[in-house]
């Protein structure tokens, strides 16, 4: 077992393991690039969930901060806090689609300072929708004019 510090005073570990030389590496907090999976024709105003996904290349947990969005951790509560994503966790994302049909909406999710996008786009309008409905006219033989 290594001692508590290292010669500069720094904690051990400071990743997954405690490093046994004069001084403790710090770990990688940096994931490879990542993007959550582009979802299109999702149904409006309502919430919009992503693929669950593994970030890889980092060995230390790492911040967390999302905009545009919700994100949770292994399945837990979803949250738009700060937080920490440890190696081997799997995160999840949410936004709110657009409220009108054939939009674009996207959330992204940074960890460890690498930004990763989910993008979604709400499905096209119904083929015809854009023309109004069959109306007629009544028959007024005796009305006026401009009436």
């Amino acid at each position: 077992m290594p001692p508590p510090t290292d010669q500069r005073g720094l904690f051990r570990p400071q990743g997954p393991a405690a490093d046994l030389g004069a001084y403790e590496v710090p770990g990688d907090t940096t994931p490879n690039a990542f993007n959550f999976p582009k979802l299109d024709n999702v149904p409006t105003s309502g919430w919009v969930l992503s693929k669950i996904i593994t970030l890889a290349g980092f060995d230390t947990p790492a911040p967390v901060s999302v905009n545009g969005g919700e994100y949770r951790i292994n399945g837990g509560t979803w949250r738009s806090s700060l937080g920490m994503l440890a190696p081997g966790q799997n995160v999840q994302m949410r936004v709110m689609a657009a409220s009108t049909v054939n939009t674009p909406k996207s959330g992204s999710l940074t960890v460890g300072g690498v930004r990763g996008k989910f993008i979604t786009k709400t499905r096209a309008a119904p083929p015809g929708d854009d023309v109004p409905g069959a109306f007629t006219y009544p028959n007024t033989p005796d009305a006026p004019l401009n009436s």
